[in-house]
């Protein structure tokens, strides 16, 4: 291993040099990645639903009920977070799938989700 000497201000100036390289690399890997999740959040967002009863939701849900007779009390709802549209809570999701009868699926936040017949109690 090879020691360097140089004087104080040379290394200043190419410590200067090398930082200010790596603190552009940083803001442009900031940018890219706000730019791929605008992208992940516009563009690919997928919700589906599939089989008797089943729900599908990108983001919050309050309540979900699949079932028959049943009776649930409402509630109050709950504003949006900031940066969720229509959001409790949670980040969403980009792909939410429901497969089967009565399935249930959400992107973030369920509150209350009922998939069975009867009373709840």
């Amino acid at each position: 291993m090879a020691a360097v000497f140089v004087d104080l201000d040379s290394a200043n100036q190419s410590a200067s040099i090398v930082g200010a390289v790596v603190g552009l690399a940083g803001l442009v890997a900031s940018l890219y990645g706000l730019h791929r999740t605008g992208d992940a959040q516009g563009g690919g967002t997928s919700v589906t639903a599939s089989g008797a009863r089943a729900v599908a939701i990108g983001g919050n849900a309050g309540t979900v009920v699949t079932g028959d007779g049943v009776t649930v009390p409402a509630a109050a709802p709950a504003p949006p977070a900031p940066g969720v549209p229509g959001g409790q809570g949670g980040a969403g999701a980009v792909n939410v799938q429901a497969q089967g009868d009565r399935s249930i699926a959400a992107g973030a936040d369920i509150g209350t989700a009922v998939t069975g017949d009867g009373e709840r109690r």
